[in-house]
């Protein structure tokens, strides 16, 4: 032994090499690339509906991520398989629509898989379903030009699944139509704020 080496870096190796002959050696840390960097995932319960996203910072042969869903956080099953982007540097924005959420405690965690069959869970977010016996109402759903919000005087707002607003509306009486016909298609989230103070959500699909 010639010398003691430490590191306190990511799992990688170390190169011994010889340089100038037997004279002299060098010593390289070569770093492991992690296969996903998981930056984010995150969800949130909307009208008995999860809406769970996600987002890595880069890929290293991602073939995709299993979403895994339980009522006690403890025995899993798989509901849902989204592909991956293989490998990439690039940010990657993903989403998945839980439609049949277990009523009350619901938990969902990702199982990341590589194409050689290794994989890593991530963190577990946890989801509460509460039942909603709201007295308001979204038609048709889906709908393809405009929706109609029968119900109590309140301030409309519509979101995408990332959580942008993209429309907003007064329902000053109890029937009132919303021009959809600039959304592209896809699910959508109605918040309904009263003059109560009382803040209902609601689904829709907005089709051709």
């Amino acid at each position: 032994m010639f010398a003691t080496v430490t590191d306190n870096l990511a799992s990688g190796t170390l190169e011994v090499n010889k340089i100038n002959g037997d004279a002299d050696v060098e010593i390289c840390f070569v770093a492991e690339a992690l296969p996903v960097t998981l930056t984010s995932f995150e969800g949130k319960m909307e009208e008995g509906v999860s809406f769970l996203n996600w987002e890595t910072a880069s890929e290293l042969n991602n073939k995709g991520f299993e979403i895994e869903h339980s009522t006690d956080g403890r025995a899993f099953s798989t509901v849902e398989f989204v592909l991956g982007q293989g490998t990439t540097q690039s940010v990657s924005n993903y989403s998945f629509l839980h439609k049949s959420p277990a009523k009350g405690d619901n938990y969902y965690r990702l199982k990341q898989i590589d194409f050689d069959g290794a994989f890593e869970y991530s963190d577990i977010v946890y989801l509460i379903n509460k039942a909603n016996n709201s007295p308001v109402t979204i038609y048709p759903n889906p709908a393809s030009d405009r929706i109609s919000y029968q119900g109590v005087a309140a301030t409309l707002k519509i979101y995408d699944i990332y959580g942008r607003q993209l429309i907003q509306q007064t329902a000053a009486v109890e029937n009132t139509s919303i021009d959809i016909s600039g959304l592209e298609v896809g699910t959508y989230m109605v918040e309904i704020s009263t003059t109560t103070n009382e803040k209902i959500f609601k689904r829709f699909i907005k089709s051709k």
